[in-house]
């Protein structure tokens, strides 16, 4: 009769036993009942406890995942600077250096323009007049309008901290730091001695859309936090898991770890705080990119996420109703309705006024063919929303990743 070795109930003790008593001879079984017993039996009990502490491990990992996940969710939003709060433990500014820029010298605006008048400026180069102030009067000046790319540097510098601690990627809905531009004397100079006070610009047509002192925010704090105990070694005995406890950490954060020197293979939330699996036997003093959960709260700048709706991320669209529910639990159909899902031969390139809110990955592997386009059409809540396109890219952006093989395009109609 055919044994059933790997059923859950099959007693392999029992089995040897029976099977020894089938043979006759008393020595040959004494000898191999020593054998069995000194032997067997030892390495197959050790192999069902380590097979064990496997199955347990891997339904523990899968617990933690499910009850610990680290979703790393990115809100962005803009403020003028002078009511961005300290004390907020939500929103904190992009770029640090941003609350101590002189505006004076150095600058820096937003324009409050479609992304139509956003591309013609950069397009353009032009030349603006304007006048430079000291306290003994004001002379004659020229300047330009040059695209501030610090921000999109940002964007790039958290993508490699996602790469870096295995944390699938998400496009960010950031549809503001276009708009920002430095203002750069070409022409004009004070007489020495005298001191720079205040700086005038005439931008003409675009003046009324000026905003003066605006930063770009978002959700992310980066701290610094030494390892809680000594790192131990990894289950390959090879790496080494260093261990921040709960206690150095806020419960209602998401944490990942930026450090450029440090090879860092896995970084995972446990009940008791952070696992950080990497290459170094020594503590280490981490950078902490800290992730701060939304809230509601009354803002100048409206609030954007790139969360959308956690049921839909587990699944890839692969039909036209799929790819609707995945657009719907975007969550910006209070701005953009998908109306239409339409394939376009030949070089239709959309709106040609949308971009790729990821434009800084370089080293994506998958590349559709040019003649294999899905052109999505949007109707727009606010046809007179200056963001409408900027959403749009956005949303262009997160499917892009959905649906490789196609390229996809878009419009506002």
């Amino acid at each position: 009769m055919e044994e059933k070795f790997f059923d859950a109930d099959f007693d392999f003790e029992a089995y040897i036993q029976k099977r020894l008593l089938e043979i006759e001879d008393v020595g040959d079984r004494t000898a191999m009942k020593q054998l069995m017993e000194k032997v067997m039996l030892p390495f197959y009990q050790n192999t069902e406890m380590q097979y064990q502490a496997l199955v347990e491990r891997v339904q523990d990992e899968i617990f933690r995942e499910r009850a610990f996940r680290q979703d790393c969710d990115v809100v962005t939003s803009i403020a003028k600077r002078q009511y961005v709060d300290g004390t907020d433990r939500f929103l904190f500014p992009m770029c640090a250096e941003d609350l101590v820029q002189d505006n004076v010298s150095n600058p820096r605006i937003y324009l409050k323009a479609d992304r139509a008048a956003i591309e013609r400026l950069k397009k353009e180069q032009r030349v603006f007049r304007g006048r430079i102030c000291s306290e003994r009067g004001e002379y004659e000046a020229a300047f330009v309008l040059s695209p501030v790319d610090s921000y999109r540097r940002r964007l790039q510098w958290l993508y490699n901290v996602f790469v870096q601690n295995g944390q699938a990627w998400k496009s960010v809905c950031a549809p503001h730091l276009d708009r920002f531009f430095d203002v750069r004397r070409v022409s004009g100079e004070l007489p020495e001695g005298e001191v720079l006070t205040a700086v005038y610009v005439n931008l003409e047509e675009h003046a009324d859309a000026v905003l003066y002192d605006y930063i770009p925010l978002w959700n992310i704090e980066v701290t610094k936090e030494k390892s809680s105990a000594y790192p131990q070694l990894a289950i390959d005995r090879i790496q080494y898991v260093h261990s921040i406890y709960s206690t150095r950490l806020q419960l209602d954060r998401d944490y990942l770890v930026a450090h450029e020197d440090i090879s860092v293979w896995k970084t995972e939330r446990m009940p008791d705080g952070l696992a950080i699996t990497c290459d170094s036997p020594e503590p280490v003093l981490w950078n902490l990119v800290a992730f701060c959960k939304s809230e509601k709260r009354d803002m100048e700048g409206d609030l954007y996420s790139n969360a959308g709706d956690r049921n839909l991320r587990e699944r890839c669209p692969r039909t036209v109703g799929e790819v609707r529910r995945f657009v719907s639990g975007l969550g910006y159909g209070d701005r953009l309705v998908l109306t239409d899902i339409v394939p376009v031969e030949g070089s239709y390139a959309g709106s040609g006024r949308t971009y790729s809110m990821d434009g800084f990955i370089e080293d994506a592997l998958c590349h559709a063919a040019p003649e294999q386009k899905l052109l999505f059409r949007f109707r727009p809540r606010d046809g007179s929303d200056y963001l409408n396109y900027d959403i749009l890219s956005y949303l262009l952006s997160r499917i892009q990743w959905e649906l490789p093989q196609f390229v996809c395009v878009g419009e506002v109609v």
